[in-house]
Parts: C-alpha cells; structure tokens; sequence
C-alpha cells in the first residue's frame, strides 16, 4: 500500500508557525495513510534546545488540529531536528535517512512504494490535488531521482519547469568556486521515494556537502551547496531528475492552499494574530510593538496579501530601516518634509513619520497594481490612514502606472524614497524610474534615497518572485551599476548608511541621489 511522507523544512529559530498552519491545511487534505514529518533547523548544538523545539513544534501542530477539528485525527507527526547547517537539502537528506531506517525490511530492501514530498516551509502548492500530477510525472519517469520545481517554464513541456544550467548564472558566492558542470533546480519542493533517494545515496553520499559547523549562510549553504549542489552532484554521475514549473504548480504558503479555516488557524496563534477591522487599526495607530504589527499583517493576509517580509517588518528592525531612509533625507527630516514613498507596502514609513511626531507633511505611497499585492495595500491604507489628512498633513495612496497621481507627487514632492525597490528590478528598469521622477532631482535641495545589495558582480536572483515578470528576489548590483544611476555623472551619489536585517544574510547600503 502506497504511503506519503509530507516533509518540511522549517527554521525552528524564526518561529513563522503560519507556514506550518498551511502546510497542516494541506496535509489533512490527503489521506490517512500519510506521515506528517518536520525537519526542524535549530541555531544551536544545545541538546536541551533540541528537545525544547521537538515539544514546541509538536505541541503547535496539535493545537493546530484540535482547533481545525474537534474530533481526533489519527496521524503520525515526527519532528527531526538538527544544527542549522545545511536549510532545505539538509532536510531532504534527514527525511530520507529516517524513512530508511523506519522501512527498510529484514532482507535490508527498502519498498518503493513509500514516497516523500519535501517542502521548503514558505512554499506549498497552489492546490493540494497538485500533488498527485506530480507523482504522476516522477512515476512515469522511471530515470529521476527526483521531481522538484523551477522558475522558468518548459518551451515544449506544458506544466513542466525546466531545468537550469550552468549558463543561467553566474556563482553567487566568492567562497564556492564555480563548478566547470552545474545543472539543477530551484529548491522550494522536491519529490521522490525511498528506493530512488537511496541510489542517489549510493552515488553521491550525503546530499548536501557544506560545512557541518558553520551556520546555514542563504548564498553558500542555501544555493551553491544546497539547490545548486544536490542535483548537480547528480548530473555528475549521469542521475537525472525533472520538474514542474513553479508558476503553475507552487505558491508562497502566504497564498497557498489550505484546508483550514483562516479564522481558526489565526484563534490558535494567538490573540495578537486576531485580524481586525481597518477602523480598529486606524484608532490606534501609529503601531510600534510586534504583536501590532502581527496583526496588521494578518489582516492583509486575510484579505489575501502575499507577504513577503526580508526580517524588517518587526522591531527593532523596522524602525532600524525607516531611520535609515530618514538619514537619506537629511536635514529635511522634520516638519514640512514632503516625500513620494514608491514601494510604500502597508505605509510603514508613514507609521514611522507619526512614531516621530512629525506634525506637518506631504506623503504620497504608491505600490504596483495587483490582486495579491498592491490592489490590497492600497485600499488597506486608504482605510486605515485617510482620517489622518488635515490642514498640516497631505496624505495619499496610488499606483505607480497612475500618471494623474505620480505628476501631481513630483509637482508637490522634493524627495523620492526607493527603500528595497532597486533590489528587486533590473538596473535597466532602476534608471528609467530615475528618469520619471527626474523633475524632483532638478528641485533646489531634491534627491532620490534608495537601497541597494551590493555584490562583487552585477546579478538577479530568482525572477517573478514578487508576482510579475521582470521582479527578482534579490538583485545585487556593483559600482557600476550605481554609477549608472547618476544618469552619466549628471547627479551625484552619497553612502548614507549600511545596516543588516535578519534571516537575509546580506547588508542593505542607503545612497542619496542629488544634484
């Protein structure tokens, strides 16, 4: 009889127990003859921290099922932990020696009919019946290792990703040489049985080969190590795998599917997770503590917002960010300032305007028009900040492809904020915005502030992340790249400010553009 292992990967440290409230929707949705695996990464080698994390997570998906229903749900739930090390991969290969040891047989033969499905915790499938088309395609091909996901589709499979090369990119990380052979997927999913993860076992040893005292680093252990270096380690030996493409098949569990209900998976996490109405957040507005923001969050995600937080959303962090953009501002930083915020989110640099008492100003937020994203923020903030507009304060929200409304923002505005704007468009598309909003560097005393993620070279990481083509994850520039931003030399660039936000491994630098 055939059995799933549902897997996933989860960083114990950073505790985003939403992600495993979805993945919990999605596993009840199976049937019963299903084992719930969690391969928990843990910031310490502290035994005690590793039994502690083992009765949390196991405690939280409980709750999380006795709140869904209120009858018992026979289910096998396994918490696996380890030492941060090694991320997704290093949870593939926890997940693989533990179904070997639980079901291999007396003659020391393991079936194959026993399959797992391992997730990195932020994605899932966008519906949970997608699974099965999935084993259908690793059962029909009897060659692959394994069947995981990637960001560009097929030209000639529908459905299906495909698989990257060594020409798609260049090496991410100084402190991996780049291979002379790379081929590999993306590594949010990953499908196969035991039998077959076994000859990859046979072949390559110990999936992931990164450094088993170091912690987990996104670029080396995440990437070069992790999605990069498992399947090429495969190729290596003439071992194939396929797969799906992302766009069709996956989703960022912050929109993914779920057979919970929303209000009840919110109930479990606690009081501060509650949504609430758009007039209660007004009335208590500016928001400072975590658990306000928690909720802000949740009830955005309740209308159906993607968040796709970088570790700045919660203090100290986010008042770290918004300092640094107000450094980029300068002397205007005070009462009369007036600023075109692009990328404006849920108005956190507004929120952090009212922290400061700034009393009179002019502030436009804009966001990219979508279902998902900015369609969402937009009428949220219209909502919840509209009551603050009087004599002193000029506040308004649109979209960045609103003509009418970005004129009348560079008309009214001597600063335009690009806070984590320019880190995830082409350099191409950074320069036109620069060139839009170019009457406000002509104003006496304007500038443009932005942050950038600088790299030893110029590259753009994971494409469509945001929901629309020409977006990436990350997009690291070089000196090059912000030279070309002064438009040839016609305006000059300063460093502000460099900082780092957690769970991203990278430093943010802040630049003024001025005349």
């Amino acid at each position: 009889m055939e059995k799933l292992i549902y897997s996933i990967c989860y960083y114990h440290t950073r505790r985003r127990e939403r992600n495993l409230a979805r993945h919990l929707g999605s596993f009840l949705s199976l049937d019963n003859k299903n084992e719930l695996v969690i391969c928990a990464m843990v910031d310490s080698y502290d035994p005690v921290v590793h039994n502690k994390a083992k009765k949390d997570i196991k405690a939280c998906i409980k709750r999380l099922i006795k709140t869904h229903s209120p009858q018992d749900i026979d289910t096998d739930i396994t918490v696996l932990t380890s030492y941060n090390w090694g991320g997704t991969i290093l949870g593939l290969w926890m997940v693989h020696r533990y179904a070997y040891e639980k079901y291999i047989d007396f003659y020391c033969e393991l079936p194959s009919d026993i399959y797992i499905s391992h997730f990195e915790e932020d994605f899932n499938f966008v519906e949970a019946n997608r699974l099965a088309e999935v084993k259908e395609i690793f059962d029909s091909n009897l060659e692959y290792i394994y069947v995981g996901e990637t960001n560009r589709s097929h030209p000639s499979l529908k459905g299906r990703g495909e698989i990257k090369k060594e020409n798609n990119r260049k090496p991410m990380s100084v402190r991996c040489p780049h291979r002379d052979y790379e081929k590999w997927t993306d590594g949010g999913f990953y499908f196969s049985n035991t039998e077959r993860l076994l000859t990859a076992e046979k072949e390559i040893g110990i999936f992931h080969k990164g450094d088993q005292n170091t912690q987990w680093d996104h670029f080396y252990d995440g990437v070069d190590m992790g999605e990069v270096g498992f399947p090429t380690s495969l190729a290596e030996k003439n071992l194939s795998f396929g797969a799906i493409f992302r766009g069709e098949y996956m989703t960022f569990t912050a929109e993914g599917h779920t057979s919970l209900d929303s209000s009840k998976i919110f109930s479990y996490l606690g009081p501060h997770y509650f949504p609430l109405d758009e007039k209660e957040i007004a009335q208590n507005l500016p928001y400072r503590a975590k658990e306000e923001i928690d909720r802000v969050i949740s009830t955005l995600m309740q209308q159906g917002w993607m968040f796709r937080g970088c570790g700045s959303d919660y203090p100290p962090y986010t008042e770290k960010w918004s300092e640094a953009l107000s450094l980029g501002i300068g002397s205007k930083f005070t009462d009369g300032l007036s600023v075109i915020d692009m990328g404006c989110g849920y108005g956190r640099f507004l929120n952090f305007l009212l922290i400061k008492n700034i009393k009179k100003f002019t502030y436009y937020g804009f966001e990219i028009s979508g279902p998902k994203n900015g369609d969402i923020l937009t009428s949220f903030n219209k909502k919840i900040y509209a009551h603050l507009n009087d004599a002193d304060r000029k506040i308004s929200f649109g979209f960045i492809n609103d003509n009418n409304t970005t004129s009348e923002a560079i008309k009214n505005c001597d600063t335009l904020l690009l806070g984590s704007v320019f880190t995830h468009i082409r350099i191409e598309d950074a320069i036109e915005v620069i060139k839009k909003y170019e009457k406000i560097l002509e104003k006496e005393n304007g500038s443009v502030v932005f942050s950038s993620i600088m790299g030893d070279e110029y590259s753009l990481i994971d494409e469509g992340c945001y929901g629309c083509k020409k977006t990436y994850g990350v997009v690291r520039h070089t000196n090059k790249e912000i030279r070309q931003l002064t438009l040839n030399g016609k305006y000059q660039v300063e460093k502000i400010t460099t900082f780092q936000t957690p769970n991203v491994g990278f430093d943010h630098t802040m630049y003024k553009l001025k005349k």
